[in-house]
């Protein structure tokens, strides 16, 4: 695990552009802020039709270099 120059964390197991031959996707761990919830019977909630919904969350992301981008049906995870 490797902090960023931000305070944010990052795993080691980022692929990193010295890394040849590994995509350039940023699979970080980010805060976020919660800006719109889907409850199980919203019509927009994907999960809503499964065998088990669940509450999703729409979020902006807080500080890093993804800072600003929305991250759509996140879950919620302990």
């Amino acid at each position: 695990m490797r902090r960023r120059w931000d305070g944010s964390i990052q795993s080691t197991n980022v692929p990193t552009y010295d890394k040849l031959g590994i995509g350039r996707e940023d699979f970080a761990l980010y805060r976020a802020m919660v800006i719109k919830v889907l409850y199980v019977d919203d019509p927009a909630n994907i999960s809503k039709n499964s065998q088990n919904p669940e509450v999703l969350y729409d979020c902006v992301i807080l500080g890093g270099s993804a800072s600003g981008q929305i991250l759509s049906f996140c879950r919620l995870a302990s």
